[in-house]
């Protein structure tokens, strides 16, 4: 579950003048209850690409976006890694959950498997998801393991200091992979 600032749909569909995110467009998107796949990160990743190819030829006063569009690749292409078997049955999802009160939009990266379709999924987790904008048990298993910043900031320094020594790709990868709206 993600509270997504990300802008792939904007880069992906060329609404580089909006200026929204992609949690934003999704919530305009979709009414409660409904939902839409942007696809694997693999396809994003191409999407993207594909994007900013014809973006650099036909709109050269796009270069800022260039840089911006470049680190995503680059952080996508670390979720790829990290995937590596399953990359191409981890979907992104977007929806809306069934709440009576207007709510933004919710990213999700779903993994699809024969027993539980992505409709299966999205249609429970909207089920359940709370006003936080997570599903319940997400919220409640944050609540319990919930581990002061400081004793976080000093796992990652360590974790930093370890691995950067050993594996400095390795490192980068599950150092990538941390929150950054939760403070170290």
């Amino acid at each position: 579950m993600k509270r997504s600032y990300s802008g792939d749909i904007r880069i992906v569909y060329g609404l580089h003048d909006t200026g929204l995110n992609d949690r934003l467009i999704a919530s305009v998107m979709l009414d409660p209850g409904e939902y839409f796949v942007l696809g694997t990160y693999k396809n994003l990743m191409e999407e993207i690409k594909r994007a900013v190819r014809k973006l650099s030829v036909e709109e050269p006063s796009y270069r800022g976006v260039w840089y911006r569009v470049n680190t995503r690749v680059e952080w996508i292409d670390r979720i790829n890694l990290s995937y590596s078997s399953h990359v191409d049955y981890v979907k992104v999802v977007f929806y809306r959950p069934h709440l009576k009160i207007p709510i933004l939009a919710v990213k999700a990266e779903v993994f699809e498997s024969p027993g539980w379709s992505i409709e299966r999924v999205v249609s429970a987790l909207s089920k359940i998801t709370g006003l936080t904008r997570f599903p319940l048990p997400l919220d409640y298993v944050d609540q319990l393991a919930y581990i002061r910043w400081e004793i976080r900031r000093l796992i990652y320094e360590l974790v930093r200091s370890k691995l950067s020594q050993q594996n400095p790709d390795l490192a980068n990868l599950l150092l990538s992979l941390v929150n950054p709206q939760k403070p170290l």
